[in-house]
């Protein structure tokens, strides 16, 4: 498999990419912002006392808001509006994950 075949998991639409020296990345503005999100939560979560269920819904409402009204409405929005919609529903995945993970951590350390 060559490399610019790999994915990660992501259509890789050049039209819904951000280019670099005029060549789209292997991924959409929504994983990036995804990762993004992520690699933001993950920390966040774990130094923030509690992240409140409804901000974690707000943050994965507004990515799949932003994904249905593209998808089944055919409502496009801007790449950049993918990378926001991405960061937003991101965060919210890792402080979920963090939130759900840290009980069972504390309870095998005790």
């Amino acid at each position: 498999m060559k490399a610019t075949q790999i994915h990660l998991g992501c259509h890789g639409i050049p039209a819904r990419c951000f280019k670099v020296r005029g060549k789209a990345m292997p991924f959409c503005a929504r994983c990036l912002g995804a990762s993004i999100g992520h690699l933001a939560g993950i920390p966040a979560s774990i130094f923030l006392k509690s992240v409140g269920w409804h901000w974690l819904l707000a943050g994965l409402m507004i990515m799949l808001a932003d994904w249905l009204l593209q998808n089944k409405y055919k409502i496009y929005h801007s790449n950049l509006s993918r990378l926001a919609t991405g960061i937003t529903g991101g965060f919210a995945v890792a402080a979920l994950i963090i939130m759900l993970v840290r009980p069972l951590i504390s309870a095998v350390l005790q």
